[in-house]
């Protein structure tokens, strides 16, 4: 990532101009363990998005494309409002620290450059880093951090060795440092946190990596043109949680390639589920589910042949499974390849 030191330049959609003295007027956001040193401009080109920096993971549930479009969208329409408080970078590693989908949708509106608000932080933990993407979330134009979002940062700091799994420091950090009454701030909403509490000490407690990076159908696709360089006619992207989905590969893209004498198919596939272990198991029970699929096609034709001829299934499948997307975190690597399933 690289940061330049002018003070203008040209507006979204090459439309008017883009002058960070404009910032000065607001409220200085502040960042756990950090100082505000000023206003600066990214450079786009620079930004890889499949990074973990800028996946947004524990912080945010990535299966949020309806967030980007409206962001891309408002960019459209409205260029860059200065009246907000730019995406958030960290001066000591390049990495941002809030802003990511303000920054991925200008990727995806073709921007150049985009004003951020630098920072020194003086903590660098994964504890510092992720607290400071949690808190950020709680400002327009950004969607709010969701208790899933605290969940899901409070299990994967214990599994680090950076929040102790006992009710008290889980409290602590919560309160002390996560801000998480500022979210939630009346006493009705006492139940939200108790379910944050409860749910990370659970989690918490289990054995095995505690999150999955989850995404949606096109942006897994993305991810295997982008990395892996296969064009979309080259795979088939199956989800792996439901057996009808790979039903939906047989009849949609396998047979009819078969028809057509294209074979085999190659798939690659993908998880939606929270949990890492419900993952694996899922992706291992998609072999056995296409070979029954291939098995009973068999023995519809011939019953229908019964008596005539009996067609016998080849040990050539018209299909290949060619691994899954990398998803569990800790473990598999964004900018690796595919994860075969025996060591998914």
């Amino acid at each position: 990532m690289a940061l330049t030191d002018v003070t203008q330049r040209k507006g979204f959609n090459g439309d008017g101009i883009i002058d960070l003295a404009d910032f000065d007027s607001l409220p200085v956001k502040e960042q756990l363990n950090a100082k505000f040193l000023g206003f600066d401009f990214l450079d786009l080109d620079t930004v890889n998005k499949w990074t973990d920096d800028y996946k947004n993971i524990a912080i945010r549930d990535e299966k949020d494309n309806v967030r980007l479009d409206e962001l891309s969208d408002s960019f459209y329409r409205q260029g860059f409002l200065t009246k907000y408080w730019p995406p958030c970078v960290g001066i000591d590693d390049n990495s941002p620290r809030d802003g990511r989908g303000r920054i991925r949708a200008a990727l995806m509106n073709d921007e150049r450059w985009i004003p951020v608000a630098k920072y020194r932080y003086d903590d660098r933990s994964e504890r510092n880093y992720l607290t400071n993407g949690l808190i950020a979330n709680n400002h327009d134009p950004s969607a709010r951090a969701t208790p899933q979002n605290f969940i899901d940062v409070g299990v994967t700091l214990i599994s680090e060795g950076q929040l102790l799994c006992n009710k008290n420091d889980v409290v602590d950090w919560l309160y002390g440092e996560a801000n998480v009454k500022h979210f939630w701030p009346n006493d009705t909403c006492k139940g939200v946190i108790t379910r944050i509490i409860d749910t990370i000490l659970v989690r918490g407690s289990k054995d095995g990596a505690p999150l999955t990076h989850r995404q949606d159908r096109p942006d897994w696709q993305e991810w295997v043109t982008d990395t892996l360089g296969y064009t979309k006619k080259d795979f088939w992207l199956c989800s792996a949680d439901n057996v009808s989905y790979l039903f939906r590969a047989w009849c949609e893209k396998i047979l009819p390639s078969v028809s057509k004498g294209i074979s085999p198919v190659n798939i690659i596939l993908y998880s939606n589920s929270y949990d890492p272990n419900k993952c694996r198991k899922n992706v291992r029970q998609c072999g056995d589910s296409l070979d029954t699929f291939y098995r009973q096609s068999f023995g519809l034709v011939n019953d229908s042949l019964k008596g005539v001829i009996e067609v016998k299934p080849s040990e050539t499948r018209p299909y290949k499974i060619l691994g899954c997307v990398p998803q569990i975190v800790g473990e598999h690597d964004l900018n690796g390849g595919l994860i075969p399933v025996d060591e998914y």
